[in-house]
């Protein structure tokens, strides 16, 4: 507890424990109870110490105190769930005599009494005088003991001033107050101010007093101030600290890394056209003036792209809802180009082994770059590997995946159904700008009847033009064929045989002909395969490195989606990995077993949600981790490594974190690293002001963005068309006057 006592105030109003995740603060407060302890009761004084914490770490905190306490202390413990109380007549003074009361931020929730305020009081002394009496009337058990202490545990579920969670925690009745968290601030340093009440820090006020006195927008540096306030009631200690010359805790090496994929053409049109659609929608929301009111749309929206950088199969619905008929035929030409090339698969894995082994050395042990800045290789940069000088054909590919690219079977999909037979209604022909007749498709993807494509051609003879020219782009074409008469069997010919010789149960095979009257499985689900993309070929290609050079390590792999981690369960098992999963969709039981089971087990992979395996856990066992999905922030990726670089850790540890090139990655990238810069800023180090994501921020994370006359952001849209143009001469591609 050295370093806690100088910022401690008078009046004791409590301390935020900003500790670096894997330092020991669970270890620490531990301590700080055990040691704390009258050795003889005084009458009045409060005993029990509560411990709010999310329910996954629970058991961890059950575990920690029985390990690190000796039963000769016989320190009294309790999980209080409100669905199973002890057997008293007096809850509230059985809590009171437990050293230590163990509960989850649901059930602080669960004993706040809700709010909702009579519509007849009008001024804020009726109001405050009603809220009063209704709170004791009717507040729970947890909030009707007096505790010695309240330790929050992950404290940044707080930071949401307005928030049930928040304002429920602040209700607490207490005499010492602790806010434990390694990233307490996520999004700006204004998430502070919910620390400030829960402390009870003399002269907060209001959000708006505290933001004008601490972080005003006028101020030459508006975090100063906070960060002299915070300083007075904050324990800051990070890896880089020392105590009498040395490091606090020393730890094997850690590296951490961006590495950059690309997209092959069919993922990269797929993505490009989702993202024009999107932004068409967004545009008109701005020039609608409802962009305000939109804001949970737009912010949905890029959840989609975010997605889409993972697998184009976690937007099933959004390609069968946005996309237009012009659309389903650049993609179907995409996806027959990509039906070859096998070889070329084959030699991408090889060559993203090759560059995987390429770590950077600009490394500190926390696992950040020396510079702060993001750490980051490009698919064609790095140092020499040990793989360099091995001939390509005797390098491992593993198993099956990543080795075909067969979009086939979906494309079959978003060509059935209401949502087709909706876009056929409403796709219109260029020309006589009704539903057309005999439609043909352009090799620039507009859509024509077969007799205006006739006079268009007619047209442009006369015109004198050498080539027929779209009369909706301008563009020449070099071909036009019927929409409705290709024929599917060429791209679903090879995936069907390999899935008839399949053994999978025949609920999971594809059926060529599916009644539209059940239900339709949905594209994950289909086969026994998976779809590959140009993340899932990069996890897979570190996953064989790291397991080459020791086949027994534990590797953790992050995502943020449900159907991300049902698409890496089935590529384990086409590479027969052993894994387990642990996320939010388990039961509490279900997950600690999971984690007993990697930890004592030989299962190499644990599949993990972001959100809920990345607080708070003890993962040591495991050396490596994956993140597949940048966050808003980079503290919650760095958080989740710091499940496995955390005291108990003996071996080296590394982080390879993937993003894709010319995405919303790129964006999410940058804003991870100008909030660092703000958040560093009330932390101590230099940097620079950002506001809260806006809606012209979150425009800009679809493209660049400019303003109309009246004022009004719109997304700008590139003028060349950016996907690829197939079947065209290659001195066609590109230019036009």
């Amino acid at each position: 507890m050295r370093g806690a006592s100088p910022r401690k105030s008078k009046k004791n109003f409590g301390l935020i424990w900003m500790e670096a995740m894997g330092l020991g603060k669970t270890l620490l407060m531990i301590a700080n109870i055990v040691g704390s302890r009258p050795k003889k009761s005084i009458p009045g004084e409060p005993k029990a110490t509560l411990i709010v914490l999310p329910a996954t770490l629970v058991t961890q905190w059950a575990d920690e105190l029985k390990k690190h306490v000796s039963p000769k202390l016989k320190l009294s413990i309790l999980t209080y769930k409100s669905g199973s109380r002890p057997e008293t007549h007096d809850t509230v003074d059985t809590l009171g005599h437990f050293d230590v009361v163990l509960t989850t931020y649901h059930e602080v929730r669960q004993s706040y009494p809700k709010t909702e305020i009579p519509i007849d009081l009008q001024t804020a002394e009726e109001k405050n005088d009603w809220w009063r009496r209704h709170f004791e009337e009717n507040k729970g058990d947890l909030h009707r003991v007096e505790w010695k202490r309240v330790v929050l545990d992950e404290a940044q579920q707080i930071k949401n001033f307005k928030s049930a969670t928040s304002l429920s925690c602040r209700a607490l009745n207490s005499k010492f107050r602790w806010a434990l968290s390694g990233t307490p601030i996520l999004n700006s340093p204004l998430e502070l101010y919910a620390y400030f009440k829960f402390l009870q820090v003399p002269f907060t006020g209001s959000f708006r007093v505290f933001k004008a006195n601490y972080y005003a927008t006028n101020s030459h540096e508006p975090g100063e101030r906070l960060s002299i306030m915070v300083n007075r009631f904050m324990i800051r200690r990070t890896h880089k600290d020392t105590m009498f010359g040395a490091p606090i805790l020393k730890l094997p090496k850690a590296s951490e890394r961006v590495h950059w994929v690309k997209f092959n053409d069919l993922e990269r049109g797929i993505y490009e056209i989702v993202r024009r659609r999107m932004v068409a929608r967004v545009n008109s929301f701005a020039k609608e003036n409802t962009l305000q009111r939109n804001y949970r749309n737009v912010l949905t929206m890029l959840l989609r792209l975010r997605q889409m950088t993972g697998n184009v199969l976690l937007v099933e619905v959004v390609m069968k809802d946005l996309l237009e008929r012009e659309d389903h035929e650049k993609i179907r030409e995409l996806a027959q180009l990509e039906l070859h090339g096998d070889e070329s698969r084959r030699n991408q894995l090889v060559h993203l082994r090759k560059t995987l082994l390429k770590l950077p050395e600009d490394q500190d042990p926390t696992g950040q770059p020396k510079d702060g800045s993001t750490p980051a290789v490009r698919p064609d940069e790095g140092a020499a590997s040990d793989l360099d000088n091995v001939p390509d054909e005797q390098v491992g590919i593993g198993g099956a995946h990543g080795l075909t690219f067969n979009f086939g079977k979906y494309l079959r999909d978003l060509r059935r159904g209401k949502k087709w037979d909706e876009l056929q209604e409403r796709t219109l022909c260029v020309v006589c700008r009704e539903p057309p007749e005999q439609p043909y498709v352009t090799a620039c993807y507009h859509i024509y009847c077969g007799e205006c494509l006739e006079e268009n051609q007619r047209k442009s003879a006369l015109e004198g033009h050498a080539r027929s020219r779209c009369r909706q782009c301008l563009m020449e074409y070099i071909w036009a064929h019927p929409c409705d008469q290709f024929d599917l069997d060429s791209i679903m010919s090879d995936v069907e045989e390999g899935e008839a010789n399949a053994t999978a149960a025949p609920t999971s095979r594809w059926r060529k002909k599916v009644d539209e009257n059940k239900a339709i499985r949905t594209w994950i689900e289909t086969g026994n395969t998976i779809l590959p993309s140009a993340k899932t070929i990069a996890v897979k290609a570190q996953i064989l490195n790291w397991l080459e050079k020791d086949p027994n390590c534990k590797i953790l792999v992050y995502t943020q989606f449900i159907s991300m981690i049902h698409i890496l369960k089935k590529i384990c098992e086409m590479e027969s990995w052993s894994f387990l999963e642990y996320s939010g969709q388990l039961t509490i039981a279900s997950r600690d077993r999971a984690l007993e089971n990697f930890k004592k087990n030989n299962t190499s992979i644990l599949l993990a949600s972001l959100k809920c395996g990345g607080l708070g856990l003890n993962l040591t066992a495991a050396k490596h981790v994956i993140s597949i999905d940048p966050w808003w922030n980079s503290a919650i990726e760095q958080q989740a490594f710091c499940r496995v670089f955390r005291i108990g850790q003996t071996e080296e540890t590394s982080m390879t974190r993937f993003v894709v090139e010319g995405t919303i990655d790129e964006s999410m990238i940058s804003m991870q690293d100008r909030k660092k810069k703000e958040i560093d800023q009330v932390m101590g180090d230099s940097g620079t002001r950002r506001e809260n994501l806006s809606v012209q921020e979150m425009m800009r994370l679809f493209g660049p963005v400019s303003e109309d006359r009246e004022g009004r952001p719109f997304i700008m849209v590139e003028e060349k068309e950016t996907l690829p143009r197939f079947n065209a001469d290659s001195e066609d591609e590109g230019d036009e006057d």
